[in-house]
């Protein structure tokens, strides 16, 4: 048997109809599997278990605050802990998060992996959204849809909002609108859009 593992940041490879050379040979042959965040009761723990090795205490609104702005991802975790760390041990508020997720926003050493993930990994289309809901806040589907776009652009966009979502930057609320599921994400396409004249 071969097993074949081909990784990637969205299921393209397993959707798209064709590619510009002609048909696509993988279509519907793979099984996608998304590596998603951590449920909120793990990131807990997590942030608590490294935050009693550095000698910091986390009240309950303060890790709800960095669930906010983390949605669980590890790595985000762990990079606004070292920043919550930086200002000094003890009892870490969700003021104190506040203040961390400030200082992280304006270090463009920590903000590196979600401009690479905004700039660098999202389509034209997955950036566009972004910025949207960014600027917006949390939009019903249809609100994506440009009135004049044809059927082919519809197409366009609703496989980049199903990428954004599958690949959990974006989540589904409960009354149907998707919002950016990392609020340091969000926070970070904010302040490009500001910079470059979007906003």
């Amino acid at each position: 048997w071969l097993t074949l593992l081909p990784c990637g940041r969205s299921a393209a490879l397993n959707r798209q109809e064709g590619w510009p050379q002609g048909e696509n040979p993988f279509i519907d042959l793979l099984h996608p599997c998304f590596l998603g965040p951590l449920p909120r009761e793990e990131n807990d723990g997590l942030l608590t278990t490294l935050g009693r090795r550095a000698r910091l205490q986390f009240a309950p609104e303060a890790l709800a605050e960095v669930y906010a702005e983390t949605g669980g991802h590890p790595s985000l975790s762990r990079a606004l802990g070292s920043q919550i760390l930086s200002a000094g041990k003890g009892k870490v508020t969700a003021a104190r998060v506040q203040a961390a997720v400030t200082g992280f926003l304006k270090n463009r050493d920590q903000t590196a992996i979600l401009r690479a993930m905004y700039e660098g990994r999202m389509d034209q289309d997955e950036q566009e959204i972004a910025r949207t809901l960014a600027l917006q806040g949390p939009q019903p589907k249809t609100a994506l849809f440009p009135p004049s776009a044809d059927v082919a652009r519809r197409r366009q966009i609703r496989s980049a909002l199903e990428n954004l979502v599958d690949t959990t930057v974006l989540i589904e609320k409960a009354d149907g609108r998707v919002a950016h599921r990392y609020g340091l994400l969000r926070r970070v396409v904010q302040q490009e859009a500001e910079e470059l004249g979007y906003a």
